[in-house]
């Protein structure tokens, strides 16, 4: 019996490991990690690399929709539960939004392209609403934006689970594209190539 358990805990270790290693912030490091780093003052003009410096705001900041915090990028991931203690979460929206930034690593800075690009962000903010917890006006508000609602039948709460990643003014982060021309005070580019620019802020993972 005992054999059985560690059995079944080690197939559901693989699982969650192998899950893990495909989703999409996971591939968006991983392709960041494979990009030659480079500097500013030293980014070659041909082919792609990354850069690692301070986000600086260009002109403005957005306001993150759930903690209402200043920033350059957000992205919020919102699931709802269902099927009882046995259920599973799915996402019923998935959104982000960015702001022209540059990224400065002491050698100069880099005006980062907006135009196409994939983030991973850490969802450092986490909300919930369920059964003995409405969901916030700014939650709600959100949700009513895109058609949804934190509650179902009869006026009954759904279980919901909201998180978002933001990169703030001044905070480290990844960039990976190709250079281009100079522009708008910048000492380049970074602009999407054959792959959109990909962008993390948990520098320490990749």
């Amino acid at each position: 019996m005992e054999t059985l358990l560690w059995v079944a805990f080690l197939g559901a270790l693989v699982i969650w490991a192998v899950m893990r290693h495909f989703t999409r912030d996971a591939r968006i490091k991983r392709y960041l990690a494979q990009q030659p780093l480079y500097k500013v003052n030293t980014f070659p003009s041909a082919g792609p690399g990354r850069l690692q410096g301070r986000a600086i705001p260009f002109n403005k900041t957005i306001s993150a929709p759930l903690s209402e915090r200043p920033c350059v990028a957000w992205y919020v991931k919102i699931e709802e539960h269902s099927g009882g203690n046995r259920g599973s979460w799915r996402t019923v929206l998935e959104l982000e939004e960015n702001t022209t930034f540059f990224l400065d690593d002491g050698t100069g800075r880099a005006l980062i392209d907006i135009g196409s690009v994939k983030m991973a962000l850490d969802k450092d903010a986490r909300f919930r609403s369920g059964t003995f917890d409405d969901a916030t006006p700014q939650l709600e508000a959100f949700l009513n934006q895109y058609g949804r609602k934190s509650t179902g039948y009869f006026g009954f709460n759904k279980s919901m689970r909201y998180r978002e990643g933001i990169i703030e003014p001044n905070e480290e982060v990844i960039a990976s594209g190709i250079r281009e021309p100079a522009r708008d005070e910048a000492d380049m580019v970074l602009a999407s190539g054959e792959e959109p620019v990909h962008i993390t802020d948990m520098v320490t993972e990749v």
